[in-house]
């Protein structure tokens, strides 16, 4: 049987252009500004990780109005260590896997609520699809952690263990994993509520494939990797 399709009143695509990058910094500074004023001039502009050839950043931007509402970036270890390897010594077990490393994550104030959880599924598919095995989160508001908690996360240190993270303003943050390779078991067997979403249903207009439209030029598209 098809799985069932769900329109959203959203796009959520990965950023192939300078534009593109703009777009998801203007959420980033608008989201983090609310909370941590003193970081959100700096969050205007694109950093260096932003086009690194083993990152990608989300985003999501309204149907109707073509605002972006929206984004997260993937960094893969396959570029060398993770940005919050820099900051936290990581045990062996887990730099023996694939990683990847969500960071950027943000979600314009009033926007829809499935935003949130469209992101997570698109970090999930794209990890997926690459072969990743684990994914590493830093997380410093109780609501994040309680949100990749429903997610099957686990603190990595133990509960309530924070850190101060170098690409995070040095900010402490709790760190936590997803070990891909059993979540989609582990989710069925605990008849997750958002499974559905998750891997149930198909959302056309979430689009994780790396080729950049048609309309993206060839001096405006950013180096990504295959």
């Amino acid at each position: 049987m098809p799985a069932p399709v769900q329109l959203l009143g959203f796009r959520l695509r990965i950023a192939h252009t300078r534009q593109d990058l703009l777009a998801a910094c203007s959420v980033r500074a608008g989201a983090y500004g609310r909370h941590l004023p003193q970081l959100q001039q700096s969050l205007l502009a694109p950093d260096d990780m932003d086009s690194d050839a083993h990152s990608s950043v989300l985003l999501c931007e309204e149907k109707r109005s073509g605002k972006p509402v929206g984004t997260m970036r993937l960094q893969h270890s396959l570029g060398g260590p993770l940005q919050i390897e820099h900051s936290v010594a990581m045990p062996a077990e887990v730099l023996a896997c694939s990683r990847v490393e969500l960071t950027r994550f943000a979600v314009s104030q009033g926007a829809d609520p499935l935003v949130r959880l469209a992101l997570m599924k698109a970090a999930f598919l794209h990890s997926r699809a690459a072969g990743v095995q684990l994914m590493l989160l830093g997380a410093r508001s109780p609501a994040l952690v309680r949100l990749y908690q429903r997610l099957q996360c686990s603190e990595l240190f133990g509960a309530g263990a924070s850190f101060p993270l170098q690409h995070a303003g040095g900010l402490p943050h709790r760190v936590l994993i997803n070990d891909l390779r059993s979540v989609e078991a582990r989710w069925r067997a605990a008849g997750h509520a958002w499974l559905g979403f998750m891997l149930d249903t198909w959302h056309p207009d979430i689009d994780v494939t790396r080729n950049p439209p048609a309309s993206a030029s060839a001096d405006q598209a950013l180096p990504l990797a295959a």
